[in-house]
């Protein structure tokens, strides 16, 4: 009994349309090409040889792809071991509106492995001029740097006030409030009559207490501090290189020790008659009050309490000792004011 030996056949374009693994001594017949091919149980038709006695076949009369046309120009695409496409500089998508117009991916010629990783998610790829505000309002970006030089980020300060989480923005031109905040080295203008630093608390704390020296408005002709009302307190010690004017109806000294240069204290400053400086002088006070003051009635200074000369000290009258000047009177007249003497 004769055996009959089946094939698979085909033509060339059917051939390789389905590109079958054939099993191992499986023939498969090119009816194209008057050829075969004997499969190996794993090799891709395409990729076994054909069997034929001639030796003009050509790639092109089989289908097949020659090795010059890989990766030539206008030839085909190579693929690496990973079925990853190899190009040379980029990739073109031919336009199907217009076969003039093409989109072309072009990458810089790398120095280095690089991996550029689309994520697993349907959604458009942005090009840098179409991010916006907008267009990032459903994204999340970490550990990511904008460059300010070369970027502008528009919106109002409400808006960006919103989108952060965990902080606001704030203006030196606006009316924000600075909360907790440091400022070194800080220059305060005032463009404009009016202009203050202003504060609701009812104490504030303006400098810190470890600051040593201070220097405060240098350049100011005019230093006002305090309102017209209530009190300014120095808790330390206070000097005055220029001169020191008190303005005001009561002044205190409330010291142990006063210390004063001028050796002329001036009384009454300003009165014009002896009416308006009738009463001036020194009171001290004790159990009663001791004064030395000006009487107008009696045009005369009057003490309230004795006067009492120490030893070698005298009264004199015109720069003469009065014992000297009334020999004919006893101390006892003088007292009682009888003398009319007068001293030239």
């Amino acid at each position: 009994m004769a055996t009959r030996i089946q094939m698979r056949r085909g033509t060339t374009s059917q051939w390789n349309a389905a590109d079958p693994i054939l099993n191992e001594g499986e023939i498969g017949y090119n009816s194209t090409l008057y050829s075969f091919k004997i499969g190996d149980g794993s090799t891709l038709w395409s990729e076994l040889d054909y069997y034929q006695a001639s030796a003009d076949i050509t790639p092109a009369e089989i289908g097949a792809i020659s090795l010059s046309e890989k990766g030539a120009a206008d030839g085909v695409a190579d693929l690496d071991a990973f079925q990853n496409v190899k190009t040379k500089t980029g990739v073109v998508f031919e336009g199907t509106t217009a076969d003039d117009f093409e989109t072309t991916l072009i990458v810089t010629d790398p120095t280095a492995d690089r991996t550029i990783t689309f994520s697993d998610a349907t959604g458009t790829v942005a090009l840098t001029s179409d991010i916006t505000v907008s267009a990032l309002s459903t994204n999340t970006f970490s550990n990511k740097s904008i460059s300010l030089t070369t970027n502008t980020l528009s919106g109002t300060l409400a808006e960006f006030n919103t989108a952060l989480s965990d902080a606001d923005f704030a203006t030196i031109a606006g009316t924000e409030t600075f909360t907790n905040k440091t400022l070194t080295s800080p220059t305060i203008n005032t463009p404009s009559v009016g202009t203050s630093l202003t504060t609701a608390s009812t104490s504030f704390n303006l400098l810190n207490t470890t600051a040593a020296t201070v220097n405060f408005a240098g350049a100011s002709t005019v230093l006002s501090i305090g309102s017209t009302s209530g009190t300014t307190t120095v808790n330390n010690s206070l000097i005055v290189t220029g001169d020191f004017t008190v303005n005001g109806t009561t002044t205190t000294i409330d010291t142990q020790t006063l210390q004063v240069e001028d050796k002329n204290i001036v009384l009454a400053y300003g009165s014009t008659s002896d009416v308006a400086a009738d009463g001036g002088g020194i009171t001290l006070t004790g159990t009663t009050n001791k004064t030395f003051n000006w009487v107008d009635a009696t045009d005369s200074w009057t003490s309230s309490e004795h006067m009492n000369l120490l030893t070698g000290k005298s009264y004199k009258i015109n720069n003469v000792v009065i014992s000297a000047a009334l020999p004919a009177l006893t101390w006892g007249e003088i007292k009682d004011g009888k003398s009319e003497l007068v001293i030239s």
